[in-house]
């Protein structure tokens, strides 16, 4: 392992002390630290599960979905469940971090369980999705997301249940925890547990206890899909600032102090500045 020790050099006061106020400015800015992964291209591949390079998302929103589960009972314990509610209650959730989602009875990405011909394994569910090339890049242009008709599924909040289904002891299936898992595919999320990540997200690959979306999800869902910028916010900055109110600015943000501190601190900068040319000149 290489590694690269800094210069040593006379220390002189006018210096470091410009030094360690730039310092002070670097230490109060907190680094990014995500965990959630995405798919990327490599030429004409797509490879999943990365947290560097282009994400392949979908080049126009809203997404539309059709939610087409019905009411059938595929449940052990509470008889008929409406499915395509709690699909929408799913929806919902990833819906109230960034509006990209939306319910359309024609549209062709569908959320729908597996047929006779489609076998899942011990697969809870499975989504599909379809890229095409626009200026150049893979884009997400249809989606498909199956739910496992041969296991026993429910819709209830809190840890998983076990339950007897079919002879086997087995957990039983949150359709609403399972389908903000598979939405979170279909916007372009990958699981960070098989990107080598640590953390508390529903997109894990291992359905858990975890019923309702975390902060690396949500976060994971605006580094893909950043929000535009809200021209009434900048009126409001502009607003204040011809009134005299507190506008947005630049520089190192120290936080909420009184008066006196920040006019001490212009002094020390000040002073800083005066000795610093003083060091110049002699």
């Amino acid at each position: 392992m290489h590694t690269l020790a800094l210069p040593t050099r006379p220390v002189k006061q006018a210096r470091a002390l410009a030094y360690s106020l730039a310092l002070a400015c670097t230490t109060l800015t907190p680094l990014p630290s995500h965990a959630f992964t995405y798919d990327t291209q490599a030429g004409p591949v797509v490879i999943q599960h990365q947290s560097t390079g282009t994400p392949l998302v979908w080049p126009t929103t809203p997404i539309p979905i059709r939610l087409a589960l019905g009411d059938a009972a595929r449940v052990l314990r509470n008889g008929t469940t409406r499915w395509d509610d709690n699909a929408a209650a799913a929806l919902a959730e990833w819906t109230a971090v960034v509006p990209l989602l939306v319910q359309q009875s024609d549209a062709p990405n569908v959320v729908r369980w597996s047929g006779a011909d489609e076998p899942l394994g011990n697969l809870a569910a499975r989504t599909t999705k379809d890229y095409a090339r626009l200026h150049g890049l893979l884009v997400i242009v249809r989606a498909t997301t199956i739910l496992n008709t041969e296991l026993c599924w429910d819709a209830y909040d809190g840890p998983l249940q076990p339950v007897l289904c079919h002879g086997q002891l087995t957990l039983l299936l949150d359709v609403r925890r399972v389908l903000l898992h598979e939405l979170g595919h279909v916007l372009g999320l990958e699981h960070p547990d098989e990107g080598g990540q640590t953390v508390a997200a529903i997109m894990n690959h291992t359905t858990s206890d975890v019923d309702s979306l975390q902060a690396d999800d949500e976060a994971g869902i605006l580094a893909l899909y950043p929000p535009p910028p809200v021209a009434a916010q900048r009126q409001e900055v502009s607003a204040a600032a011809a009134e005299g109110g507190q506008g947005g600015g630049g520089g190192c943000a120290m936080g909420p102090g009184e008066s006196d501190v920040i006019l001490a601190l212009l002094v020390v900068v000040i002073l800083g500045h005066w000795l610093y040319a003083r060091v110049l000149t002699g």
